[in-house]
């Protein structure tokens, strides 16, 4: 049985990009928490996290692109 899921960005479910939904969407956790947790590292680790994330909102796909 396979449950792997690809991961996606997900732009409906998300606030900014859909990047911390993908994520949460992608591990099955809750976005509330993954959303805390990206919060605490924003504030201890800027310089890691802010071109992170753009960086994932650049690469990872929406579903709707990998359809084209």
């Amino acid at each position: 049985m396979n449950t792997y899921q690809q991961l996606y960005r997900d732009p409906v479910q998300g606030k900014l990009a859909g990047v911390i939904a993908g994520f949460a969407n992608h591990w099955g956790l809750s976005r509330f928490w993954l959303r805390i947790v990206a919060l605490v590292m924003l504030f201890s680790m800027p310089m890691v996290m802010i071109p992170g994330y753009l960086l994932a909102a650049v690469l990872m796909p929406t579903p709707q692109s990998r359809l084209r």
